[in-house]
């Protein structure tokens, strides 16, 4: 977490640890279209199925759905969690250094979006292979 704030270290691990992000939908644990992806239907100005030609469920069709179930569960839930370490985190006063800090963050952050991500975590490596296998179905 980079910012610029007047906020307390503990404040800042107490909302880290409380942030999370509900996925609602759609639920991606189960491909519909592998082969046939949908149509856009300009005239119904929506997405259809490619072999009834039906309209796909909607933004606000699915919010009602979900808004009508009591017992629904996100497709995914993302949590930063405690993994805040305290030594990571730095105070600067607007000048020189902090200019220096935004600079060398700005840097490796630009750098390592370039780097091939290895691990010697299993963890870590399941989740690579988990999103890049995702990412081939977008």
């Amino acid at each position: 977490i980079l910012l610029r704030s007047a906020i307390s270290r503990d404040v800042l691990r107490q909302v880290t640890a409380a942030t999370y992000h509900q996925v609602w939908w759609p639920h991606h644990d189960r491909e519909v279209y592998t082969d046939r992806m949908p149509v856009w239907d300009a005239k119904a100005g929506t997405f259809t199925d490619p072999d009834t030609g039906t309209p796909l469920t909607g933004w606000d069709e699915a919010l009602d759905v979900m808004d009508s179930v009591d017992d629904l569960e996100p497709a995914y839930v993302i949590r930063f969690g405690e993994r805040m370490d305290p030594g990571h985190m730095k105070g600067y006063i607007p000048g020189p250094k902090a200019d220096r800090a935004i600079g060398y963050v700005t840097k490796y952050l630009t750098k390592s979006i370039s780097e091939v991500l290895d691990t010697e975590s299993a963890r870590t490596a399941i989740h690579y292979d988990r999103l890049h296998d995702e990412l081939c179905k977008t």
